[in-house]
């Protein structure tokens, strides 16, 4: 099993290269190489190149037009013209013209500015979004693969554990000290230990798998967590400061809240289709006809255009009624993420709390329950107490262990989800995360 399981990872860590790296390490490789930052850069990318569009409605637009062209002419007769004048005759047409026109009203036009800055604005909160959710991300990934390891190192020595117990058994049932049934009880829940332990190297692969996707190649010699992690609560100590912060500066709201304003900027667009446009026009132009009656003309034209909408078939009001749902929906998503933040916020708040108490709790209650172990093997050996009592004894200290150790990881992971809740998560979260981790790694 253990050989099957080796040989997966060896094939994961083929599919790109590896690298040592702590949490930092990980985070910019994570930059460079995460699909869903890539997806928010370039939708950012796309939708900043909406405003210049809208803004060059008002510019001026300059085109040149002409035409060059060889004719062949033949004249049919007529009083001015003599017989030997009827041709035929080949002549060139030339004209060109150069046309300005420079928009002078057109509301419209002026909407659509509008729009594109909302949507501007919506799509960098949404970036800067993803970067704080990556941040989160990261951190999850990078401790939660900490923590799977922690967990098969756990199993491991538990699985060690029985099998000293079963040698023990065994040794007190020749002797005549036990009953047989005491080998059978051992060697069932080393059993257990043992499928514990696969189950624990398959998580632990699959961990490292989600962390190979966020960095783009294989992450190996990883930093443990130092044993004494400072706990510091969240400050301020009121859930309602958390909640009402999250509420201006998370940028998924702040994102959404400018969708709505694009949403109601665009219905004031289509309803200003109604109202006229004016534009100056200004051209000029020139035509020479090489004929037998051949001609020259210089033309200067400026002028103002005036167009007033007064029926495009129902156009216009269809857009509006779409454009108003439109701002329902956008209104409807953004009261379903608020709602969402609301109740993560709370819930990241009280983690955090409740993880500072359960992490000092744990800890005395695994100085207990290593007392009670240590107990029950001694007495044990001294045939005082039943197996039944020292397997008990021994799935409550491992159980204790992992739950304190897991409680350590869950206490830093939630404190990212609460700060990136509220639109405070920075890289400084990372750097501070990273001098928690020490210099032994994890291969």
């Amino acid at each position: 099993m253990k050989l099957r399981l080796v040989l997966l990872a060896i094939t994961i860590g083929c599919c790109k290269p590896a690298f040592s790296a702590n949490l930092l390490d990980v985070f910019d490789q994570a930059l460079q190489n995460d699909p869903v930052i890539a997806a928010a850069k370039a939708k950012l990318d796309i939708v900043k190149q909406n405003y210049p569009q809208a803004v060059s409605q008002w510019l001026p637009k300059i085109n040149v037009q002409g035409r060059y062209g060889k004719v062949t002419q033949q004249l049919q007769g007529g009083a001015l013209v003599q017989p030997d004048e009827l041709g035929p005759y080949q002549y060139d047409d030339i004209w060109y013209e150069l046309n300005l026109t420079q928009p002078l009203f057109n509301i419209p036009a002026f909407h659509d500015i509008r729009v594109a800055d909302a949507e501007a604005l919506a799509a960098t909160a949404e970036y800067r979004y993803e970067q704080q959710q990556l941040i989160f991300r990261v951190t999850d990934a990078y401790l939660s693969t900490l923590a799977q390891s922690d967990r098969l190192k756990l199993a491991s020595e538990k699985r060690s554990v029985y099998e000293d117990i079963l040698q023990k058994a065994q040794a007190l049932v020749r002797s005549g000290k036990a009953p047989s049934s005491d080998v059978q009880t051992v060697e069932a829940a080393k059993d257990l230990a043992v499928v514990a332990e696969v189950q624990a190297e398959n998580q632990l692969i699959y961990r490292r798998e989600v962390l190979r996707q966020l960095a783009g190649k294989e992450v190996t010699d990883m930093r443990r967590l130092i044993a004494n992690t400072p706990l510091s609560p969240p400050t301020p100590t009121n859930m309602e400061a958390w909640t009402n912060t999250a509420l201006q500066q998370n940028l998924k709201l702040v994102s959404l809240k400018m969708r709505v304003d694009a949403a109601q900027r665009q219905v004031s667009r289509y309803r200003s289709e109604h109202l006229p446009q004016i534009d100056l026009r200004a051209s000029y132009g020139r035509y020479t006809d090489g004929s037998f009656f051949g001609t020259q003309s210089l033309d200067q034209r400026v002028a103002v255009d005036f167009k007033m909408p007064l029926f495009a078939g129902g156009t216009t009001s269809s857009r509006v009624k779409q454009g108003n749902s439109n701002v329902e929906l956008a209104k409807a998503e953004y009261q379903k993420a608020e709602n969402e933040v609301l109740i993560a916020t709370r819930d990241a708040y009280l983690s955090v709390l409740s993880g500072m108490s359960n992490v000092r709790a744990m800890n005395h209650a695994l100085n207990s329950s290593q007392n009670a172990l240590n107990a029950t093997i001694r007495d044990y050996d001294r045939g005082q107490r039943p197996i039944a009592e020292l397997t008990d004894a021994i799935e409550s200290f491992f159980d204790t262990r992992g739950r304190y150790e897991q409680i350590r990881y869950d206490f830093i992971i939630n404190t990212m989800r609460l700060r990136t809740l509220v639109g405070q998560a920075t890289v400084d979260d990372l750097v501070m995360v990273n001098n928690w981790l020490d210099s032994s790694t994890l291969n």
